[in-house]
């Protein structure tokens, strides 16, 4: 080995929180929680170095950009959810404003003493 030759190893790039404020990072990287030097990234599932000229570079992959697409394009089973108890709570509101109108009219005839007869003539069921 030459000793003119500097022989050096890479510095490994610590993960920095500040990341997960970048606009361009924070919806995708997580840390890895016993790892210094490694991030995830949640869209592809791909484990990462933490330096910023790694990240951008996975971020500008072909199979990166699809996965974070599709990952937008995905809804929570929360959002289903909770769509899908509002209609359930509208539903149950119509039914509950029929039976009041049901309620009030069959109020009104028992009170004015109509025939049944006659109500039907006068209101189209």
């Amino acid at each position: 080995m030459n000793p003119s030759v500097s022989q050096f190893e890479p510095k490994k790039k610590v993960f920095c929180f500040n990341l997960l404020k970048n606009e361009d990072f924070k919806n995708w990287v997580v840390p890895i929680p016993n790892s210094k030097n490694l991030c995830k990234c949640s869209a592809c599932g791909k484990t990462l170095s933490c330096g910023k000229s790694e990240l951008q570079k996975h971020a500008s992959s072909f199979k990166h950009q699809k996965n974070i697409k599709l990952k937008a394009s995905n809804k929570t089973l929360t959002a289903l959810m909770t769509k899908a108890n509002n209609e359930k709570a509208e539903q149950l509101k119509h039914e509950k404003a029929v039976k009041k109108a049901e309620i009030v009219i069959a109020s009104y005839i028992a009170e004015h003493n109509i025939a049944f007869s006659n109500v039907e003539t006068r209101i189209k069921f």
